[in-house]
């Protein structure tokens, strides 16, 4: 429509040989662990599937990241799905990726709150400090520049 077809091409590209490479990188240092992507509210514990929605598709198509059994099983159609603490627990994953969404806390610091809980604190990734807090506004949108961004998160801690 504005006649950019060929900018769009070359922004497109450039994400894709982007996730290539990060994907050539990730399949040597993150060989055999597993990830999960949790959006933590005062209110709720929500994980990301792998197909669709903002996470999935950067992690586990274009990175090749192996996601948690658990999250193919709960979230196996959908974006994403609420879990309980105990369903939590359960998710041993080798490495978690976690933002904070504040809007529903009644006071500041609310949606923190499960950091403080014993189930969290038996979550193998955080005895292993393997729990990575990335930024809300990049995790939680889609495009190149997002996508791009969620790349250099990930790479920053696991490659």
């Amino acid at each position: 429509v504005l006649g950019k077809g060929d900018r769009v091409r070359d922004v497109v590209g450039s994400y894709e040989e982007k996730a290539r490479e990060a994907n050539a990188q990730l399949t040597r240092s993150a060989q055999g662990k597993t990830v999960a992507f949790l959006r933590i509210t005062a209110s709720e514990i929500v994980l990301y599937g792998v197909q669709q929605g903002y996470v999935g598709p950067v992690m586990y198509q274009d990175l090749g990241l192996t996601p948690h059994p658990l999250v193919q099983q709960w979230a196996l159609k959908e974006r994403r799905v609420s879990i309980s603490v105990d369903q939590l627990k359960l998710l041993q994953a080798d490495h978690l990726f976690i933002t904070f969404d504040c809007l529903d806390s009644p006071t500041i610091g609310d949606e923190r709150k499960l950091l403080d809980s014993r189930e969290w604190r038996q979550l193998s990734a955080v005895r292993n400090g393997c729990v990575y807090e990335v930024d809300f506004l990049t995790w939680m949108n889609y495009g190149v520049i997002s996508h791009g961004k969620k790349i250099d998160d990930i790479l920053r801690v696991l490659a």
